[in-house]
This record gives structure tokens, sequence and C-alpha cells, in this order.
């Protein structure tokens, strides 16, 4: 059987809605049947798929996120965004986009921000005269930055599939997540000017602007624990999880009283779920790796583009074409997974630097979680407007084109992902 017939078969399984362990099993159980080989393969490779330091961090930024989502900090955010900017024609959306920036670098979780985000902003913009299809487009694009702002959990998946250093792709993460949300901002002032949305008209006194500053300073330091720390390198990923837990495990809980002894078992279960599910898809992934490069697919596929055109450019564009696609019909964690041994011969062969590679396939990946037909945050922001799918993917479109600019422009300049590794 040939990697060809492999990714097809796999391909086919998804669609058909398997999970996606299960789907990346039974290939390669298909493949090691017809190919005679032994079984007991399959155990060394699980186990050596997921025996890696790195992976350490995964469980720990989950647990925070889970924590954080509970803890009442993403009200706060949104309350410290509008100080400085809900005063501006497009004031509101500049608010929601901010506010999603900063509680998915803080809480990992696109599907969480879209709903907790949304159902904050909601019903302000709607008495401001914003159509809820509008609100689930600009929640949809804020909640999507979670896969390149850190900790990211399909940021530490790439690292930890490709080989590629997480503290790194952690910093080109929150460059590029920065690029993004200014972009997205910028198309909210301009489309502030052209739409006569009332103002908010909101006056803050001398008190109320120290109380909201005393409340959110506390939730800003989460975010910037992880900055400095790993920024800094003074923490590795992992270590940086287990004080980001500590921490808003004190403020949410003797600080602020919103976060129990019932609700931080909640989020430990949860964390625990999560992390044995992603550590599945890993293990198994680990197994369709190993069979990949047994079938040597990605020096075929590599010389047979090579032959093609030489052009490095090209390369890149079609790669993130390929990713891109794929990305609207398949999960950012198992599109890593699957295409991690080519990812990693193409950035060897070619001398891209793997965290520049990794940055932009992480923008193609977060673009995939707003498009139709499987956008995870698209049927999210659907739930929290109550908006239909097919109208918010009509008003996502300007910030899609945005995105895409964002892509071009990432491509061709490789140090907005690499300005500060």
């Amino acid at each position: 059987m040939s990697g060809g017939v492999l990714f097809l078969l796999l391909f086919v399984l998804l669609l058909a809605g398997m999970p996606v362990f299960a789907g990346i099993a039974a290939t390669c159980a298909i493949f090691m049947q017809v190919t005679d080989i032994d079984f007991f393969m399959v155990i060394q490779r699980m186990y050596s798929g997921v025996d890696k330091m790195t992976l350490l961090a995964l469980p720990g930024f989950l647990i925070a996120g889970n924590l954080m989502d509970q803890g009442g900090l993403a009200k706060r955010l949104v309350s410290f965004c509008e100080l400085f900017v809900a005063k501006l024609p497009g004031g509101l959306p500049i608010v929601t986009v901010a506010a999603s920036a900063i509680f998915g670098a803080i809480s990992g979780s696109g599907v969480a921000t879209t709903a907790v985000v949304g159902g904050i902003m909601l019903p302000e913009m709607k008495q401001r005269g914003y159509e809820p299809s509008y609100v689930g487009a600009l929640i949809t694009s804020g909640g999507v930055l979670d896969a390149v702002i850190p900790p990211s959990v399909i940021l530490v998946v790439y690292g930890a599939a490709t080989g590629t250093s997480i503290a790194d792709l952690f910093k080109a993460g929150f460059s590029v997540g920065l690029f993004m949300m200014i972009s997205v901002m910028i198309l909210c002032i301009i489309q502030g000017r052209r739409q006569n949305i009332t103002l908010v008209k909101k006056v803050y006194t001398k008190e109320m602007v120290l109380s909201t500053l005393k409340e959110s300073i506390l939730a800003l330091l989460a975010p910037l624990l992880i900055i400095v720390g790993i920024f800094g390198g003074f923490v590795t990923p992992t270590e940086c999880s287990v004080i980001l837990i500590a921490y808003v495990i004190l403020v949410c809980g003797p600080i602020f009283h919103e976060l129990s002894l019932a609700s931080i078992w909640e989020s430990f279960k949860k964390a625990a779920l999560q992390s044995a599910a992603i550590l599945l898809i890993l293990s198994t992934a680990s197994v369709f790796g190993w069979i990949i490069a047994y079938t040597k697919l990605p020096n075929m596929l590599m010389n047979a583009i090579l032959a093609i055109t030489a052009n490095k450019v090209l390369i890149v564009l079609a790669v993130n074409l390929v990713v891109l696609v794929a990305g609207m019909f398949m999960s950012g964690t198992a599109i890593v997974l699957i295409a991690a041994p080519i990812l990693t011969v193409l950035c060897s062969t070619l001398q891209i630097n793997p965290v520049h590679f990794g940055a932009m396939i992480l923008m193609n990946l977060a673009i995939g979680c707003m498009t139709p037909p499987f956008g995870t945050c698209l049927y999210a922001s659907s739930m929290v407007t109550k908006a239909p799918v097919e109208k918010i993917a009509v008003k996502i479109i300007p910030f899609l084109l945005v995105y895409f600019i964002d892509l071009v422009l990432l491509m061709l300049f490789p140090d907005i992902a690499l300005i500060f590794v």
C-alpha cells in the first residue's frame, strides 16, 4: 500500500465522521495488516509519540485555561479594554477583538473565547445597533486568534510533532497574533466610520477608572506571566503553565471569590479528559508518521514538487494553500499530526526557518477555524448570537480578506514571526 493510498483512506474515514484517533488507528491497522508488519511496533511507536517532556505543558495550560474560564477574568478584561477604545468609531468591535485576543491568550481555547466574550459583548452591541450576524463574524475572527497566540494548544502540539522549539513558537505566535489583532482592529475602525452606529456615551469618572484598573490589573498579569516568563527565558513553557495555574487559583479564588473548590475540581477533570484525548491522537499519529516515513512518501513528494518547480516561494505558496483548504474540513490538531513528517522534510529541504514555517501553518489553521463548512469558532458564534451560520459567513468575508493579506505578508516578511526569536 502506497503512502498516497494511505492518506486517501484516512481522509475518507475522517470525512465519514470517524473520530480523529480512530481514523488514524484504523488506517495504520489496515496498512500493517496488508504489509504484514509486526503489531508490536504499534505499542513502541505510540509510547514514543507521547514520551516527550515538552508535552507536560499541555495539561498545564489546559487546566489554567479552564480555571480562567470559570474565574470571571473575561468580564474584567472587557472592562479594561473599554476604557481606552470604546468611544472610537468601531470602538465596541475593537474592544471585542482586544478582549478575545487577551482571553484567548490565557484560555488557549478559541471556542471558549468565542462563547465567553461573545456572551458578554452581544447585549451591548445589539443595543448600539450592530446586527447579530456581524457580532458573530466579529467574535469568530477574534476567537481564532487563540490558534497562534500562546499558550495555544495547537502550537504546543505542532512543536512536539515537528521537533520545533515550543518556546520559540510561543515568541513567534505572540508577534503574529499581535499583527493579526491590529489588522482586524484597523478594519473595525474603517467599518465603524462607514456604519451608522450609536457611539458609546458612557462617562467614566476618576473613581470608575481607578476601580476598573484595580480589578483588571490582576487579570492582565496572567498573560504577562507567560510573556515575561518565556520571552525572558526565566521559565520553560511547562514551568510557566504550573505558575499560571497557581496564580489563577489565587486571584480567582481568595481575591475575586469566583472560583470554588468544586469549580477547581471540575477544571482539573475537564483538562484531564482534554489532555487524554489529545495524547491519544498524538500517540496514534506517531504510528502514522512512522508509516509515512516507512513508505518514503515525504521524500517522494518533495522530489515530485522539485521536479515541477524549484522556486521556494511557489512551493511555500502551494503548501499554504493545501493546509488552508484542509483546515476548512479537518481540525487543526489532526492536520498538524498527519502532515508533521512532510512538513519536517519540507523545512529541511528548502532550508526554511522552522519557526517561521510553523507560524504560517498556524495562521492557516486559524483561518480554517472561521471558514465553512467545519469552522469550529464559526459554529460557536452562531450558537451565541442565534444568527444563522450562512449569514455570519457573509459578514465574515472582510475579516477573511484581512487575514489573507496578513498571511501573504507573513510569507514575504519572515521577521513578522521572528522579531522576538
